[in-house]
């Protein structure tokens, strides 16, 4: 199984790339790396936080943000959200966090 996952995996840096960065790399952080490095960045530059920041492991949607703005702005409860900088974990379980809590109405 795995001998058959980096056979895909080099496959396709060979396609997409057009490198064979195995042969420079350990892992598959590294070789991406190489492929940024090789194929998007400029000469003697480095790479630069995204206009729109690094949310971390935090995975939600568009249409999530735009239903919690739109609560907060109809119902006048302010809720604590992600993209607001106020991302709420409940005391009972801080290794959780909630998409959007009101504390007002003690809501997530």
């Amino acid at each position: 199984m795995l001998r058959e996952t980096y056979r895909v995996l080099r496959q396709e840096f060979i396609k997409i790339a057009n490198t064979r960065v195995f042969l420079e790399s350990i892992t598959i952080a590294s070789a991406n790396n190489k492929v940024l490095r090789k194929w998007f960045l400029k000469p003697n530059t480095i790479g630069l936080i995204s206009p729109g920041g690094y949310s971390g492991n935090d995975n939600y949607s568009n249409k999530a943000m735009i239903l919690l703005v739109y609560i907060d702005q109809t119902y006048g409860c302010t809720i604590f959200y992600a993209r607001n900088g106020r991302k709420y974990r409940p005391p009972e379980l801080p290794h959780l966090s909630v998409d959007g809590f009101c504390a007002e109405t003690i809501t997530a």
